[in-house]
């Protein structure tokens, strides 16, 4: 089913004439709002029909009988006799164990745990069940949880693994024996499977690649299949003698192998969730004899994100979880070799677990983030004090009971999962026909005007944080923060190129945000790991192999295509930049030399290189830039007050505009400005809303641009302007920017506005937060947890507005509308 997605621009007189109010009018429903100041439709994030629109611009709408559990369950277990389904959720909010009564769907039991993550397993005879234990988790490696006389589920002693350390474990899978004498546990963290007695004495340990995962025993007990989530490989393990595992086979599999599932005629199925495909590997050979896509479509690019995996109990049936693309792929596995895709059972967004139930009559859906976020704003009373929550705490996990779809119900389950993708294979090729030509090109590789660009990535804040003094955007002006006093050239440059108001970042936090920023995809290993580090839970080890998406980086895009790029701090370190670094900006001077520490220093590092690279004509096509001084460091004693940070962030943008308005190359350049993500302040509107910029000849001058934008929205328009294919499904999905730039160039430049404070001004020891400021570690950016980040959110909140102002403080209530 072909889903175009129609440019709508709606033009009006506002602000005295001086400003032009532009929507875009996706074919939606109930998602809807009147724009406070054009009066016009816009688009927003909310319910839409019988479904609801995600700020993504995917639309969920999932089947079945819904059960509220935490965020992310990712692993789901029946117990032997069948009655009962355990789940761990294991996100940003409370992990805890579910057990399901199968028959009447309701929870029978909620078990705390301190942290907890990919593995879960019952002992033979029911009476206990073991639960993998979270990154760092002091108090157990593996939870154990007990049934006593009455029927009542508690927790028992913990088992800890032996050879290893605390910050070196997170268990990604979780097997045991038909005797229940031996426990497998595969350790993600340092590379090793461990073999326990049921009573948790060490019995071995054994390397088996590289950040093993989930792992099932065979039907007779003598090998233990793992798949190596970095590794691109599944193993074999001979565990016929617990205490001398060897490592016998290694299977060849796509890309991050997250799942597996066993049939009972020797085939092993593995969910490779970058390659967007299950990987089915003949046992009886070694060799992979089928590949079976998991995509809607047969050419999309990278972005499913198959992360679960299950067979029916009559082995025909294959259940996907595809986390990306919300849904559960159904594939026909009945004959070897021909394999065949049934359709798609829609369910909520990120889908982390599926199971079936024994008797076969309901597929068990897990999904990670239920429904969406919208505001993490509430008040008490309708002019009282705003209440914030991070929208980690907006993630909602719910369980969805499925009768077993026949080919009949399955057809309309697949219907509305097309109706709900806005991604079509068409869009490789063309978007959508803007209804004004623009400077962007509808088709890939068609010329355009512009012929460079600079993408500017900054950190964390919110529109309403900024952009919220601005009355003809959509904005409340009681959460503002950095105001015009603090962001002079932020707020000029908005009014006069394009104000967006309606743009959301892709990303939750800092970890998932710059892959989003730069791949337009963030790993299924990357999502379940920041839910973890975010929220003080420890972090597994997550290297590269596990992190770097398969499909590659803007700037490997930009390589593959012969053009040239540069980097100023972004992924600094990547092995894929590699001489294409400014080194000064990042730091490396020459000896006598002051590195760039503020951010106005490191505009003047990047204007000295771009003069020089003007004048010998060798600018590079796309630039990436790190820009952010504006997340601030608190109210430390000693260093820049936050007003002051931001403010050095505002002129060092300015500066840089100003530079390149006034170059010989202005009259081909497109400047792009986002936050990397939105986690570290209030919005109104959705938690993931925040500031953009769009500044280049051809912007539509003096306009608000309501049209509901993503990151993926600014990666898929500097794509055309490069000439560049979609990197993944989401920038191919996402609406270009056509609504923000016409075909006429507007050659004036731009004069950078100074600071209307002090850029200098330092914290005193009595600074309000100095004293919580000081336990905060701001060496880098990402460093600081959530809750880190709400200490420091509050300290902010608190030294502008002043102490008596009441914090939007964190509340725990349901997803707004």
């Amino acid at each position: 089913m072909r889903r175009s997605s129609t440019i709508a621009l709606v033009a009006g007189l506002a602000a005295a004439g001086t400003l032009t109010a532009v929507a875009s009018l996706p074919n939606v429903r109930n998602s809807r709002m009147l724009h406070p100041f054009s009066k016009k439709p816009i688009v927003v994030p909310g319910e839409d029909g019988a479904g609801r629109l995600l700020f993504s611009g995917w639309r969920v709408q999932p089947a079945g009988r819904p059960l509220s559990v935490g965020d992310m369950p990712y692993a789901g277990a029946f117990s032997p006799d069948g009655k009962l389904f355990a789940v761990a959720n294991s996100g940003y909010t409370r992990h805890e164990l579910h057990l399901i009564d199968v028959a009447s769907e309701k929870e029978v039991a909620a078990l705390p745990m301190n942290t907890s993550w990919n593995g879960i397993c019952w002992s033979p005879d029911g009476s206990r069940l073991f639960v993998s234990g979270g990154a760092q988790n002091r108090t157990a490696d593996i939870h154990v949880f007990v049934r006593g006389g009455d029927g009542a589920w508690q927790a028992g002693t913990g088992l800890k693994l032996t050879g290893n350390t605390p910050e070196r474990s997170c268990i990604g899978g979780l097997a045991i024996s038909a005797d229940g004498k031996t426990l497998f546990a595969a350790n993600i963290s340092d590379d090793h499977l461990y073999v326990l007695t049921g009573d948790g004495t060490p019995l071995a340990r054994v390397p088996v690649g590289d950040h093993p995962g989930a792992c099932q025993l065979s039907a007779d007990g003598k090998t233990l299949y793992v798949a190596n989530w970095g590794g691109s490989e599944a193993v074999a393990v001979d565990v016929s003698s617990p205490e001398q595992p060897k490592l016998t086979r290694r299977f060849t599999v796509g890309k991050h192998p997250a799942d597996l599932t066993l049939s009972k005629d020797d085939r092993l199925f593995v969910a490779c969730s970058s390659a967007d495909q299950v990987s089915v590997v003949d046992l009886k050979t070694g060799q992979t004899t089928e590949t079976i896509r998991t995509t809607l479509t047969p050419n999309a690019p990278g972005g499913t994100t198959p992360d679960a995996v299950t067979l029916s109990p009559d082995g025909k049936t294959l259940y996907v979880a595809n986390a990306d693309n919300n849904n559960v792929c159904v594939a026909d596995v009945s004959q070897r070799g021909r394999s065949r895709v049934r359709g798609f059972i829609p369910t909520g967004w990120y889908p982390t677990t599926v199971r079936v139930t024994p008797d076969g009559k309901k597929v068990i859906i897990g999904t990670g983030k239920g429904q969406g976020t919208g505001t993490n704003v509430t008040r008490v009373e309708p002019n009282g004090p705003p209440r914030r929550v991070h929208h980690g705490n907006l993630l909602r996990g719910i369980l969805s009971f499925v009768d077993t779809p026949d080919d009949r119900a399955l057809a309309d389950y697949t219907r509305i999962v097309r109706a709900n993708t806005p991604y079509n294979n068409d869009k490789l090729r063309q978007q959508a026909d803007s209804r004004v030509k623009t400077a962007i090109p509808n088709r890939v590789g068609d010329s355009s005007p512009i012929k460079y660009v600079l993408y500017i990535i900054k950190e964390n804040r919110t529109y309403d944080q900024v952009f919220g003094d601005l009355p003809q955007g959509n904005a409340d002006p009681s959460l503002v923060m950095f105001g015009r006093d603090v962001t002079p050239n932020h707020h000029a440059l908005a009014e006069e190129f394009v104000l967006l108001d309606n743009l959301y970042c892709s990303g939750e936090v800092s970890q998932d945000g710059h892959p989003w920023s730069t791949s337009a995809y963030a790993t299924a290993f990357t999502q379940r790991s920041w839910v973890l580090g975010y929220s003080g839970k420890g972090k597994p080890a997550d290297e590269p192999s596990v992190n770097d998406p398969v499909t590659g980086y803007f700037w490997e895009a930009c390589k593959a295509k012969g053009l040239t790029f540069r980097s100023y701090g972004e992924y600094r370190n990547h092995p894929t930049l590699a001489g294409n670094v400014s080194e000064p900006y990042s730091g490396k001077v020459q000896p006598g030399e002051n590195p760039p520490g503020r951010d106005f220093e490191k505009a003047d590092v990047f204007i000295r290189e771009f003069k020089e690279m003007e004048r010998e004509n060798r600018i590079p096509r796309f630039t990436v830039m790190s820009l952010g001084e504006d997340h601030t460091s608190g109210t430390r004693p000693g260093t820049f007050t936050p007003q002051a940070c931001v403010a050095s962030n505002d002129v060092a943008l300015g500066k840089i505009v100003e530079t390149i308005s006034k170059s010989s190359v202005w009259k081909e350049f497109a400047i792009f400005v986002i936050e990397d993500d939105a986690q570290n302040g209030p919005d109104h509107i959705d938690s993931h809303r925040t500031i953009g910029l769009v500044i280049s000849p051809y912007t539509r001058r003096k306009t608000i641009d309501s049209t509901l934008y993503t990151t993926c929205s600014m990666l898929r328009t500097m794509e055309l302007i490069l000439g560049l294919p979609p990197m993944t499904q989401y920038d191919a999905a996402a609406t270009p920017m056509f609504a923000s730039f016409t075909d006429k160039a507007d050659l004036t430049p731009y004069t950078g506005l100074p600071a209307r404070i002090d850029l200098m001004a330092k914290n005193p020891g009595t600074a309000v937060g100095a004293r919580e400021s000081m336990k905060l570690d701001f060496t880098e950016y990402d460093r600081l947890t959530v809750a880190e980040e709400d200490t420091l959110n509050r300290v902010l909140w608190h030294s502008i507005k002043g102490k008596d102002v009441p914090y939007p403080g964190a509340t725990r209530s349901a997803i707004a509308p």
